[in-house]
């Protein structure tokens, strides 16, 4: 992977997990202590560039394709996914370009034009003009902070190749119980993934399919964080919640982070009022696998 030293450095920060965990509350904590995390940002404080870049479902393939000579596994996950480097190399070069991280190149315009032409807009946020507006971010570069990164859940799905694209690169993967999030009204990633995780159908409105998505996806996270333990930290936001103090402290240690009014950076964090809304809900099926991995997170199976 000698071609990706060109792209690897300075690491940023990067906040991802299942949709709904409590990453908003993080990108804030991150710029209230004066952690640049982007300016083409949305009301949930994700960065819209990174978005359009890297949340795109053609960038893998899993299991047997006739595409998979051109996908690279990376088998420490262990889920037989197969991550398209090519692409990612080159739209990380691009995202790096355009925040400061990485000089312009002189050609730099027309490769964001070309990549704009080059879409094929599947999802339903795609529209023309959330599209152009995007376009028209990244033909706009940023200068970058001394620190700096960005909030975009669903970039666990590129964690493979980032962990190895930018070695120093920390990553916060914020978790909620996942029986909650089964029952969670935003189920977009399980829209967007799920076929691809679960390798078969899944319904949007399903709470047994989201719950078995948000197991697929913390096991993957715990398999990559065995192997790359500095470098991913997995942050329990009900944790959080019920000690504000002690754990923004722990998370701020591990970003090599200070704010002088703890305190204050806590006050950002309470308990959801949704927290254990799965014990009035129709039961869920649990395997032994997964209650495990409940438990290995710091989640109890409550009835």
């Amino acid at each position: 992977m000698d071609n990706f030293n060109s792209v690897s450095t300075p690491p940023p920060i990067i906040v991802g997990g299942v949709g709904g965990s409590g990453t908003r509350a993080i990108a804030a904590l991150l710029q209230f202590c004066q952690v640049d995390m982007g300016s083409d940002l949305n009301d949930s404080l994700d960065e819209m560039v990174f978005n359009v870049l890297f949340k795109r479902t053609e960038l893998l393939c899993h299991g047997n394709t006739s595409r998979k000579a051109a996908f690279r596994s990376y088998p420490s996950t262990r889920d037989n996914i197969f991550l398209d480097t090519n692409a990612l190399t080159s739209h990380l070069q691009l995202y790096q370009e355009y925040r400061g991280v990485l000089s312009l190149g002189p050609d730099y315009p027309e490769r964001v034009k070309r990549f704009f032409r080059g879409l094929n807009p599947t999802h339903k946020w795609q529209t023309h003009n959330w599209l152009a507006a995007r376009e028209m971010a990244m033909l706009r570069p940023l200068t970058k902070h001394k620190s700096w990164g960005l909030k975009e859940p669903n970039s666990h799905w590129v964690l493979p190749f980032l962990l190895e694209a930018l070695p120093k690169l920390k990553y916060v993967h914020v978790t909620r119980h996942g029986l909650d999030m089964a029952f969670s009204r935003n189920q977009n990633q399980l829209q967007t993934w799920g076929t691809i995780a679960l390798s078969r159908e899944i319904s949007s409105t399903s709470p047994q399919d989201s719950f078995d998505y948000w197991c697929f996806v913390h096991q993957r996270i715990l398999t990559l964080q065995s192997n790359y333990p500095k470098q991913i930290y997995v942050l329990n936001f009900d944790a959080l919640c019920e000690s504000p103090e002690k754990e923004t402290a722990s998370l701020l240690a591990y970003l090599d982070l200070h704010h002088p009014d703890t305190r204050s950076a806590s006050a950002l964090f309470s308990i959801p009022a949704s927290r254990n809304r799965y014990l009035k809900e129709k039961q869920l099926n649990v395997s032994a696998l997964q209650y495990q991995l409940l438990s290995r997170l710091g989640f109890d199976l409550e009835t």
